[in-house]
């Protein structure tokens, strides 16, 4: 259970003194500094940017102990894009919900309520903008810090700021028309506690390789009558962010898909997050310093995408292999890699509605590769593998599209050969897992067998 900073339990020293009375709760004081800027955004429209982050650096203050948080970026964004008044009125009225939303201040969370957790529309607003104003707590087990969007408001640390840019206008955007009640989130939690043995899967999994040199977000060539769902390549312990990694762009251009930080705050070891369809509100180009934002989708013409948070190994960060040799096939990697994908797609199969007609189909980018030092030819393998056991397992048909910059473009014709062989699952695994792979310094070699 994840405890909100307006629970009752939690009592403040009122730094500020906004509070007429003994013994305030945080809920107390996070209320009366929110009217209190409500009323002066009222009368003085035109100070409405400073007031908005002095609101922000007053909670940080007050409930954070924190009197040097650095909202310089976010004052300047305000003050230069085209946000409107009503858009930040209604982060503070949406804040003011939350209470109402969730009178218990307990957000159940995915092991707390068994094996989903669903939000509603109202509720997510008001959890946005609680992110919004940095006003919740770090969840237990968390280690990067706050479950706000205070990592996107300082200047001088920013160091992709086309990305945070793009982060700030569709995060203002959504509160234009934020969602209804009628909007539900769903948050799914698929193991792989029981896995079909890959020795003895003969399925023949299906991949298709797009090369997206510009790195196009949703693709613009998605399936008509479909809603994909996106292998997103999430930190073990997902969550927004100021950079610009697949994660972090997906995480805003989903606004409900922050909630994943806190329903889910540490991705178990052989688990993921499924969502149910989220509208994507925003379309971007390029990846880490070169992502930016392409366009804000009208409210009607928002794409749909099902998300599937699965953290990779970051391999930077495990033992070096012998000299030469492919980290991705020592130890157990291949084995703990298969069976987080596993997870993943099976939990999309299983998710995937009843309504919809055909395969599942799923957008996976190089998941695993860049920061995390993964090969891209082993780790789509390992898509490979997983997939066909999740079609095993599922009775379901399971589509998969690898997007790759054109810097991978030899693994992507490496993978489109292999793919081509129509090799079983336990073909597959043999040669991932047989002894000699270890040796291996190259993707190619791995896939000769003496």
């Amino acid at each position: 259970m994840y405890i909100l900073t307006t629970h009752p339990t939690f009592i403040s020293d009122d730094r500020l003194g906004c509070c007429n009375k003994e013994e305030p709760t945080h809920a107390d004081v996070i209320r009366a500094l929110i009217h209190t800027t409500h009323r002066a955004i009222e009368e003085h429209p035109a100070r409405a940017s400073a007031l908005f982050v002095q609101l922000i650096e007053d909670i940080a203050y007050s409930i954070h102990h924190n009197g040097n948080l650095d909202c310089s970026g976010l004052k300047t964004f305000l003050q230069d894009s085209s946000v409107r008044i009503p858009s930040v009125l209604a982060i503070l009225d949406c804040a003011l919900q939350l209470e109402n939303h969730l009178p218990s201040s307990e957000l159940p969370q995915i092991p707390d309520d068994g094996f989903s957790t669903v939000l509603k529309g109202g509720l997510v607003n008001s959890l946005l903008a609680y992110q919004s104003l940095g006003a919740l707590f770090q969840p237990a087990g968390n280690t990067w810090g706050l479950p706000c969007f205070t990592s996107l408001y300082p200047a001088t640390s920013a160091k992709h700021p086309r990305a945070v840019e793009g982060y700030l206008k569709t995060l203002f955007t959504h509160f234009e028309d934020p969602y209804t009640d009628s909007d539900e989130f769903s948050f799914y939690h698929s193991d792989a506690e029981t896995i079909p043995d890959p020795h003895l899967c003969q399925y023949v999994p299906a991949l298709e390789v797009k090369m997206n040199a510009d790195f196009i977000e949703p693709p613009l060539d998605s399936p008509e009558n479909a809603i994909p769902f996106v292998l997103v390549s999430a930190n073990k312990q997902p969550g927004p962010g100021p950079t610009g990694t697949q994660e972090e762009r997906w995480q805003s251009a989903s606004p409900a898909l922050a909630m994943s930080c806190l329903v889910d705050p540490v991705l178990s070891e052989d688990a993921a997050v499924i969502t149910s369809p989220m509208a994507v509100h925003a379309g971007w180009n390029g990846h880490n310093r070169t992502a930016h934002l392409r366009t804000l989708f009208p409210k009607g013409e928002r794409p749909l995408r099902q998300y599937i948070l699965a953290d990779a190994l970051a391999l930077d960060e495990v033992d070096p292999p012998p000299e030469g040799c492919l980290v991705d096939v020592q130890s157990n990697h291949v084995e703990r890699e298969v069976r987080k994908l596993y997870a993943a797609f099976y939990g999309a199969a299983k998710a995937q509605s009843t309504q919809i007609e055909g395969p599942v189909i799923i957008e996976a980018p190089p998941w695993g590769c860049g920061a995390f030092c993964g090969n891209i030819v082993v780790k789509a393998t390992c898509m490979l593998i997983a997939a066909g056991l999740a079609m095993e397992a599922s009775g379901k048909q399971i589509q998969l599209r690898l997007f790759l910059d054109e810097q991978r473009h030899d693994q992507g014709i490496f993978i489109e050969t292999l793919v081509a062989k129509k090799q079983s699952v336990s073909q597959l695994w043999h040669f991932l897992t047989r002894k000699e792979a270890k040796s291996c310094t190259n993707y190619a070699d791995i896939f000769v067998l003496p």
